[in-house]
């Protein structure tokens, strides 16, 4: 049966795995989050390149709602 404490406490601990990796001299730029189906780990790593997170479409889109 679903438990929303256990969904509450899973995003709890993985956001602060998330806090101690992506550190604040690397923090800028786009970071990747990978699981795999069936895995039984999560990678996290930056971008090459840089870049950006939203595309340009989604930001002129937001930018005519407001």
């Amino acid at each position: 049966m679903w438990d929303g404490n256990v969904c509450i406490n899973f995003a709890a601990k993985f956001l602060e795995f998330l806090r101690e990796v992506v550190v604040e001299e690397e923090g800028e730029g786009v970071w990747s989050i990978r699981f795999e189906k069936g895995g039984r780990e999560v990678s996290v790593f930056r971008k090459e390149g840089g870049g950006r997170f939203l595309t340009e479409e989604y930001v002129n889109w937001r930018m005519k709602g407001r």
